[in-house]
């Protein structure tokens, strides 16, 4: 029988006085961080739908082969010992960690595990999702938002007692929707010297490729992608009917050579926006960005990350070449 209880560790960077000054600062500058369509209950609810649908761990059949493969390569390299720590960076439902934790089960280990992302019931149904062999105090939740936090406290990933154990973590379905400039040193800050870190992330198989640019185009522009940023605009009292949904491929503005899709809502006619302490106009014809994902590719990926000593020592990928699993250890 589950627990009534979860203890939840919570970030700085999601107290509520943070949270409100990120907002209105992503509407000040019209680009809204990615956090704010996973917040509440129906928001999660109608992401996991769309990612089930639509993501290409989902959608490509040979996908779950390359995660497997990177499980498999990553169990042997956690040591010797039988405690083992899984931190979940951004673990979204805890699905892909959940069958990790199976094989780490499966090969005698002991592991504790901790899950994260900013969305609390995102981190509540990974807590949920862990395998039975896992005892309840050995799962630790937490929030934070990875785009800001540059120290995760010793309480959500402590360093000190815990040394000895070997420790996995995971960045599964996350990478392409943070800023690209400072990943590879915001990885590294996260991770003790001699952890692997398991990350997937999505890829642009052929950038140069007109007819690939658009299939991947319209994986995003789709009625269930709206009604889910919808919820955000209709949380804030911005109705749809206000605007259109516009979905692009464009240059990654921070010149790093890399391919992102944007997904901005245009006014057609005026809009103001009163929040306790703070109005917002939006004129006819202005373009507030509320979503956007980068596709790497293999060698963009390892040329961030190997400035800050992360090495990537394996790496799978999915038969339509879209999902990327890497595994990459500190050194």
């Amino acid at each position: 029988m589950q627990s009534a209880v979860q203890p939840v560790t919570v970030h700085a960077s999601q107290y509520p006085a943070a949270v409100t000054a990120d907002l209105w600062a992503g509407l000040r500058g019209r680009a809204i961080p990615g956090k704010f369509h996973y917040g509440t209950p129906r928001q999660a609810q109608k992401w996991l739908e769309l990612h089930h649908r639509y993501a290409p761990s989902n959608r490509d059949a040979g996908c779950g082969a390359a995660f497997d493969a990177g499980f498999a390569a990553a169990i042997p390299g956690v040591g010797r010992g039988r405690q083992i720590e899984v931190v979940g960076l951004c673990c979204g439902d805890g699905a892909k960690e959940a069958r990790l934790l199976a094989g780490l089960l499966a090969a005698g280990k002991q592991p504790v595990y901790r899950p994260g992302d900013g969305s609390l019931p995102l981190v509540l149904a990974a807590a949920l999702a862990a395998p039975a062999g896992i005892a309840r105090e050995h799962i630790h939740p937490w929030v934070a938002d990875l785009a800001t936090a540059d120290d995760l406290a010793p309480a959500i990933l402590p360093a000190g007692g815990t040394a000895k154990r070997g420790r996995l973590v995971t960045c599964f379905g996350t990478l392409h929707n943070l800023p690209v400039a400072g990943i590879g040193r915001r990885l590294a800050a996260w991770l003790r010297r001699g952890d692997q870190l398991l990350l997937s992330t999505n890829l642009l198989p052929a950038p140069g490729d007109a007819a690939t640019r658009e299939r991947i185009r319209r994986q995003y522009d789709n009625p269930l992608t709206h009604e889910w940023l919808g919820l955000f605009l209709a949380d804030l009292g911005i109705p749809t009917s206000a605007g259109a949904f516009h979905t692009s491929l464009e240059a990654c503005p921070e010149g790093t050579g890399l391919t992102r899709v944007v997904i901005t809502f245009r006014f057609a006619r005026d809009c103001g926006l009163r929040l306790p302490g703070a109005t917002f106009r939006f004129r006819a014809g202005t373009r507030l960005q509320l979503f956007y994902s980068y596709r790497y590719t293999a060698e963009a990926l390892a040329g961030l990350l190997a400035p800050h000593g992360l090495k990537v020592t394996g790496q799978w990928q999915s038969p339509s070449g879209e999902e990327g699993v890497f595994l990459v250890r500190r050194e």
